[in-house]
């Protein structure tokens, strides 16, 4: 009978095709269909016993599927069909109990198979557990296999035959005439040899082929567990031999198409099968003893080692493949460091491989070890940062934070790309104030917490901070900024002081109407009904007059009366003696720690130091734009002094109009 001839007889309805599956028949829980002389590891010298490989390999049963499931089927065949050789049957009964016996006596498993080829020399299924035991190479593999006993006997046999033989060419690196007998199986209904399509389209170079093939077969393929980890680490290196942007991080792609089968197939090849990348990168060394037929899961260490076997050559010869792969691994293995609550969970058992855990040593060797990391990419739809997820995981206490903060800038981690409701890291750190230590971090890089934009949806994080009354917070931002900072100019400081009187959290704490971030928020404000107040005293050390404009609103909020009263006692207790007037920013007053946790004063006073920046001595003045001397006030306030029209034209539309606007209203009163 013709070979092409009896393929296409193939029916979906036949009992013995596997047509109450939908048509998937899946003989070998191992695609792999390992030889009996093959060994996980590629060298002469098997590697040191290791304890997670030893363990999943008394888990995998070194037989499989075992063939002989289909006796009964066989049976029925028998009693329906008269047309059976001579002694097919018993042969048949024969071979299937050698399938039984390859896994606890291999000797024996090649006894039956000989006794079966003893009845009918033409028993397939005899051959194939016979040579499958018996042969010491694979040319002698391909040689045994080849014969014309396969017409007048059932197809599952002779698919295992034309199985074996494409998966011995392919190993002998014979891809075209493997690829040929994996297409005489396209009509069998007879999936996971396409485990190995792909792949031998991009090991003949042909990349559109296996583009082709990875589509048409889509919905199998990436589904089925014993080809999904396969397909998707084959799809990722098609993508990086394919793409215009072969390096580019694949977490923006997993993030739009994580529902897509054939999209991201790096991100979810790793998540899926973390294991894979140590081997493939040689870190970690190929396990010793023979390659197990079953491969229990697609993040089975089983899996992982069968496919870095077969194709781990196939990486190797694509520079930069290894490299793009392992980056991305790297940047996702991190990302699931602060948002998974159970490591071991998320990862499977490749991470007895990874031995990724919770602190600063695992994400060290994330970041530097083996590629590093993206560092600023986005890593979910509202468009957070690696830094982001580091200050807001709940997995890590608030005081444990800062040293992977740290690190993250260490990698590169940059605190101002923004997510999409507009907040960077630093405006995160601000707004929860979850470590301050975290924000000295931030800060250290140069980040300015002050500077407005007035195209962005939110504030500053300086302003942020101060409506939420974190006081250390902005006593951290106070102290970074250099002595002659304008930010310490009294129009600065004024403004945040406005902002405190604005917040509705000062009277949420004091049982007010509750804000909004008590409403919306799922982490709350702090719970310090003092904590206003401090940040006030935050912002007279620094300088702050608070009677340096009127503002109506203002003067009416009770933080108001408590600023007036503590300026005056802290001009009482310096003997009424003010600062000398020296056109200084008032930042020139020195602050240091208490062992209570508040400041004091060093030199002069806060009201003296505001005092002396608002004289009218012209020679001793500086522009509030440039910081040059100035000697040309203020025509409305007469409180500001500018070097120049042009300074004074640029800061009256950058901040100084409703200043000077509300001091001269209420002068006029």
């Amino acid at each position: 009978m013709d070979l092409s001839k009896l393929l296409a007889g193939l029916s979906w309805g036949n009992p013995l095709t596997g047509g109450g599956m939908g048509g998937i028949i899946s003989s070998h829980a191992n695609p792999d269909v390992p030889l009996a002389f093959e060994r996980a590891s590629s060298t002469s010298t098997d590697a040191p016993p290791d304890e997670a490989w030893q363990s999943e390999l008394s888990m995998a049963s070194f037989g499989g599927v075992s063939p002989s499931s289909e006796a009964n089927m066989w049976s029925k065949l028998e009693e329906d069909n008269d047309s059976l050789q001579p002694g097919a049957m018993e042969a048949m009964m024969k071979a299937f109990q050698a399938c039984d016996y390859v896994s606890s006596d291999p000797a024996k498993a090649v006894q039956m198979a000989e006794t079966a080829l003893e009845i009918t020399h033409g028993c397939p299924e005899a051959f194939n557990e016979a040579s499958r035991q018996m042969l010491k190479d694979h040319e002698a593999r391909v040689k045994f296999r080849t014969g014309k006993m396969w017409d007048d006997l059932h197809l599952r046999p002779l698919f295992r035959a034309i199985h074996g033989q494409a998966n011995t060419l392919r190993k002998m690196g014979r891809y075209r005439e493997a690829l040929a007998k994996y297409l005489l199986l396209e009509k069998a209904t007879y999936a996971n040899y396409r485990y190995h399509m792909p792949a031998v389209y991009l090991a003949l170079g042909n990349t559109e082929a296996a583009s082709r093939y990875l589509a048409r077969w889509a919905e199998q393929g990436y589904s089925l567990s014993s080809t999904s980890l396969c397909w998707h680490f084959t799809r990722a290196l098609l993508d990086f031999k394919m793409s215009a942007r072969p390096r580019a991080c694949e977490m923006g792609e997993y993030i739009r198409y994580a529902g897509d089968a054939g999209k991201a197939s790096l991100i979810k090849a790793v998540q899926n099968a973390p294991a894979v990348l140590p081997y493939l990168a040689g870190r970690k060394a190929m396990p010793g003893g023979r390659l197990p037929l079953s491969l229990l899961s697609a993040g089975s260490l089983c899996a992982a080692v069968s496919y870095v076997r077969a194709y781990g050559d196939l990486w190797r010869q694509t520079p930069g493949a290894i490299e793009w792969a392992q980056k991305n691994a790297n940047t996702f293995f991190a990302l699931l460091l602060f948002r998974e609550k159970d490591l071991d969970q998320a990862l499977g058992e490749g991470n007895k491989v990874l031995g990724l855990k919770r602190d600063v040593a695992s994400l060290r060797r994330l970041c530097f070890e083996n590629g590093g990391i993206y560092p600023n990419e986005r890593i979910d739809f509202n468009g957070a940062t690696l830094l982001m997820e580091a200050l807001h995981t709940p997995h890590i206490p608030h005081n444990r934070k800062a040293p992977f903060v740290r690190v993250l800038l260490e990698a590169g981690c940059d605190p101002s790309p923004c997510d999409t409701d507009g907040l960077n890291a630093v405006h995160k750190a601000c707004y929860y104030e979850l470590d301050t230590e975290c924000l000295k971090a931030l800060l250290e890089t140069g980040f300015d917490a002050c500077a407005d934009d007035p195209s962005a949806p939110v504030p500053s994080p300086m302003l942020m901070t101060l409506n939420q009354g974190n006081w250390r917070s902005t006593e951290i931002i106070l102290a970074s900024l250099p002595k002659d900072s304008p930010y310490l100019r009294q129009e600065h400081l004024f403004r945040w002081y406005g902002e405190l009187g604005r917040s509705g959290v000062y009277f949420c704490l004091r049982g007010g109407t509750k804000c909004s971030r008590c409403r919306q928020d799922p982490m709350p404000h702090t719970r310090d009904p003092d904590t206003f107040e401090r940040a006030v005293d935050v912002l007279l050390r620094y300088g702050l007059n608070p009677t340096f404009a009127i503002d109506r609103e203002m003067a009416k909020h009770p933080l108001h009366r408590y600023a007036k009263a503590q300026a005056t006692r802290h001009k009482a207790s310096r003997g009424n003696k003010a600062a000398p007037a020296t056109g200084k920013p008032a930042a020139t007053i020195k602050a240091t720690a208490t062992p209570a946790g508040k400041t004091k004063a060093r030199t002069g006073t806060a009201t003296g130091a505001a005092a002396g920046a608002g004289t009218n001595d012209k020679k001793k003045q500086s522009c509030a734009r440039c910081g040059k001397t100035a000697n040309k006030a203020c025509g409305g306030c007469k409180l500001v002094w500018y070097c120049s029209r042009e300074c004074q034209s640029d800061h009256w539309q950058q901040s100084h109009k409703a200043a000077c606007s509300k001091v001269h209203l209420n002068r006029a009163h």
